[in-house]
């Protein structure tokens, strides 16, 4: 009998490879202070919808509860599950919390595009600060994660969502024509985002600015070429915040993984301050990302800042079995 598509049996070296991946995800978490979190594999529908937008709930496997015709969801996403439970159960206890998981996720995938719909994921989500100093926090056990797994070639791509949203904010341009530019400059895709700013009834100046977002991609000289394309003050703001998160990077001593990359917009739609996806040289997909999204707990109820991220478990393991990095017999 076969199994659905994009689910995975892992049997034996499978299974040993997925365990030591997530104890050293653990032991990382774990030295910087944060305590472990499990939380359900399905819940009411709603704790979903309202820490996502409507193009993320897409992808969500949705069923009825017997007895109550409620709707149930199985979790696409884990940040939503903490950010309820920072804002209800862990309401009153001291900031800031410092929590980690380590689940599986589900994520229905068209037929035919080779993508998993169960996936598992380590992650951790520092809760109730709003400082350069916990983006930084945040960035940097990323890059120990990766040393930690024996990962050669790591590079974490940081960007902010606040100067993409400051170069837009005076073009007047409604939703829709907002969201096809979003999506050219996530996709690098210039063509496609010429064909959108012809579009549009905006001044040359302002088009061309926001073409040049593609290129702010490179060292910590990004900055500064971004600062002088930046005409709003909210864009201003961003790129003072990306210039003291990178110093505090550099006192940590994880710089030389670091990229500015402001053509990074991450997704989900609860994302507000600095995001970052995070490479390894020669594969073609990222393999961790997260960044600030200060809003998100409002959404359950109390008005928390918040950042995180995420490792793709199943990512991490391709990468050490084609690299026969761990064998059965090192666990």
């Amino acid at each position: 009998m076969e199994i659905p598509r994009g689910l995975r049996t892992y049997l034996y070296g499978q299974s040993a490879r997925k365990r030591w991946v997530e104890e050293r995800l653990l032991k990382v978490f774990f030295r910087w202070g944060f305590q472990e979190i499990v939380t359900p594999a399905f819940e009411y529908f709603d704790t979903f919808s309202t820490g996502m937008n409507g193009e993320s709930t897409e992808r969500v496997f949705k069923f009825t509860e017997r007895g109550t015709g409620k709707l149930l969801a199985l979790r696409p996403d884990i940040t939503p599950q903490i950010a309820r439970t920072a804002a209800t159960l862990l309401k009153d206890s001291p900031k800031p919390l410092r929590l980690c998981y380590c689940g599986n996720v589900f994520r229905s995938a068209d037929p035919g595009s080779g993508e998993g719909q169960e996936l598992y994921q380590g992650g951790i989500e520092l809760i109730g600060l709003d400082s350069p100093e916990s983006d930084a926090e945040t960035i940097a056990i990323a890059v120990e994660c990766m040393k930690e797994l024996g990962l050669e070639g790591f590079k974490a791509a940081i960007g902010h969502m606040e100067f993409f949203k400051g170069i837009l904010s005076d073009a007047k341009l409604d939703a829709s024509l907002q969201d096809e530019i979003k999506l050219r400059i996530q996709k690098k895709d210039a063509s496609g985002l010429d064909d959108v700013l012809s579009r549009c009834n905006i001044k040359n100046e302002k088009k061309e600015r926001i073409k040049k977002i593609l290129n702010l991609f490179g060292g910590k000289e990004v900055i500064d070429r971004a600062r002088d394309i930046a005409d709003n003050p909210v864009s201003l703001r961003a790129i003072e915040s990306l210039q003291n998160i990178y110093k505090m990077l550099t006192v940590y001593g994880v710089n030389n993984s670091i990229l500015i990359d402001l053509a990074e917009i991450r997704g989900f739609g609860y994302y507000t301050g600095v995001v970052f996806e995070g490479f390894i040289k020669g594969v073609g997909t990222e393999i961790c990302g997260g960044g600030r999204y200060d809003n998100l707990l409002e959404r359950y109820g109390a008005k928390i800042p918040a950042t995180g991220f995420a490792v793709d478990i199943n990512r991490v393991m391709g990468i050490l079995e084609k690299e026969r990095k761990v064998k059965v017999k090192d666990l």
